[in-house]
């Protein structure tokens, strides 16, 4: 009976210890799909990052791809010592950013070569892209330009916004407000143009006068009335 009872329990244990280690094997097959999906979603980069040749004929037909390239490119230029030098994408990209212009970045840093090359003769899409700037000479109203990343996400800007928007009320009679966001084309078009070269940036009178930095309210009053004509 004993024997019974302890062969009995053997193939307990033994059945645990197979469903135990059918588990663990599952969980380690789980987490390794995870790990994956984590890796896929977050080094995207990584699995096209080398294979620039085979992917040049499908960039060049692909001008959002360039652009970014492009601005990566010229970013790593414009700068002489580039010791610690860290290309990012700032406090945040702006929801739904397609994957191929995070994949283009950083192709651009990991291959700055071999990306030169691919955009040697490319010209940016933006530049076709026509932008009329306003009459500040001769508008009625002091004209109050904020160059945003994305209000809605980007913290800095949210704030940047806000200082204008709390405080309308004090200069709707003499001002008026535009904001354009660096997610869309037009809008990117007109930052360039006008020389922007952080965000975010609000303008008085086509003139740059809070960059990176948000006005107390009686920073805006001042900067209004002294454009005020």
């Amino acid at each position: 009976r004993h024997a019974d009872a302890a062969i009995g329990k053997l193939r307990l244990d033994i059945g645990i210890l197979h469903d135990r280690a059918r588990d663990q094997l599952r969980e380690a097959g789980d987490i390794q799909k995870q790990q994956k999906r984590i890796f896929l979603h977050r080094g995207l980069a990584a699995i096209h990052i080398d294979d620039i040749t085979d992917r040049a004929e499908s960039e060049e037909r692909d001008t959002g791809r360039q652009d970014n390239i492009k601005s990566v490119i010229d970013l790593i230029d414009s700068v002489e010592d580039k010791t610690n030098f860290i290309v990012s994408p700032g406090c945040d990209m702006p929801y739904a950013t397609p994957r191929e212009n995070t994949i283009a970045c950083a192709q651009a840093v990991k291959n700055p070569e071999s990306s030169r090359e691919l955009i040697k003769n490319y010209e940016s899409s933006f530049d076709d892209i026509e932008v009329e700037i306003p009459d500040y000479d001769n508008s009625e109203k002091v004209i109050i330009e904020l160059f945003l990343l994305d209000p809605e996400q980007c913290a800095a800007c949210t704030y940047m916004l806000a200082s204008v928007e709390d405080n309308f009320d004090l200069i709707k009679d003499v001002a008026e407000y535009r904001v354009y966001k660096y997610f869309i084309k037009e809008d990117i078009a007109r930052t360039q143009k006008m020389g922007i070269k952080n965000l975010p940036t609000m303008c008085i009178n086509g003139e740059q006068k809070f960059i990176s930095i948000i006005p107390s309210r009686e920073e805006l009053l001042d900067a209004v009335n002294a454009a005020r004509k």
